[in-house]
């Protein structure tokens, strides 16, 4: 289940922060992901497949990491907001209107390492003002019409999680990774 763990609009300002990445190109992450030749990827492209109807020009999502497209101050910030400043990544994402990021867990090519070298926990904030048709479901759970800076600390790092946008303007979201304290 979803923990809240507060609102860091008051440490972070996130207008300036969106306005700052939202005409860069970013990452589009679908894209180079290598489903083919990894197995926990393959089996959800797989699931995808067995729907059969899934419109699969409708996945996109862009992300924007720290020292590149923003300040890793940012991600430094947040981190002791939340108490686990050992960070291993960060990211924002941007689904635009009409884009869906699919049911999926986000899956690196290091992930058992992280495991072995400590506790991970993954924090998500939902850093748009709240927008109609802006949707993140992790587990169960769907996360709509937050506040935004309202963050949320997933149950395990590997949730299965997905995020569409049916409104109007783009959707960000602000992922953090980092070791328990």
């Amino acid at each position: 289940m979803l923990e809240f763990v507060g609102n860091c609009n008051n440490i972070l300002d996130w207008n300036a922060i969106i306005k700052e990445v939202q005409d860069q190109e970013g990452k589009l992450a679908c894209k180079y992901l290598p489903v083919k030749d990894v197995p926990e990827l393959k089996e959800i492209d797989d699931a995808l497949s067995t729907i059969g109807s899934y419109n699969r020009e409708s996945i996109e999502w862009i992300n924007y990491y720290p020292g590149n497209e923003f300040p890793m101050e940012v991600a430094e910030k947040f981190g002791e907001f939340v108490g686990a400043p050992r960070m291993i990544k960060s990211w924002i994402s941007k689904i635009y209107p009409g884009k869906t990021a699919p049911w999926h867990w986000d899956w690196d090519v290091d992930w058992k390492k992280y495991t072995e070298q400590g506790n991970p926990v993954r924090f998500t904030a939902m850093i748009n003002e709240p927008a109609p048709g802006h949707v993140f479901i992790v587990g169960d759970e769907a996360l709509y019409n937050q506040k935004q800076g309202d963050v949320h600390k997933w149950p395990d790092f590997k949730s299965y999680h997905g995020g569409t946008n049916c409104g109007l303007v783009p959707k960000f979201n602000f992922n953090y990774l980092a070791y328990a304290e």
